[in-house]
């Protein structure tokens, strides 16, 4: 069994031990977890176009926090940036606790995460992860 750490030794390591693809054979999955991107309640990004917006006029000043250099959700923010042509700036913590007390005072603007670790702070009302905006032609809504 594997986690999603996986697929990332391959491009950190100069000389992996082993090829993340080619020496493994997928049986099945076991379970999968969703990411999301939330901003704190009181966040003035409002929705996905304003977080473009921002991040276009204010460059490397808007920010999003992860649980570490090279972790999937270090790479799924900046597969955001290069998706949405914008330069987020990455702020990486060690740990979901940090980015939690992070985004909730306002010290990062934006965080990406596992659902499971934001999940409670977004019931609570204290993090908002529905950004209104386009949805990408053939997706459901976000």
């Amino acid at each position: 069994m594997i986690t999603g750490a996986h697929p990332v030794v391959g491009a950190m390591w100069k000389k992996p031990m082993h090829h993340p693809v080619n020496d493994f054979a997928m049986v099945s999955t076991v379970v999968t977890y969703p990411i999301v991107m939330s901003v704190a309640a009181n966040s003035p990004i409002r929705d996905l176009n304003d977080l473009i917006a921002r991040a276009k006029e204010a460059k490397h000043k808007v920010t999003f926090a992860s649980v570490g250099v090279g972790s999937g959700q270090h790479l799924v923010g900046e597969m955001v940036n290069g998706a949405l042509d914008i330069e987020l700036l990455h702020v990486p913590f060690k740990g979901a606790g940090a980015v939690m007390t992070e985004i909730l005072t306002g010290r990062v603007d934006v965080t990406v995460d596992t659902l499971t670790s934001s999940y409670p702070q977004i019931r609570a009302g204290k993090l908002r992860a529905r950004f209104k905006g386009p949805t990408p032609k053939g997706q459901g809504k976000r």
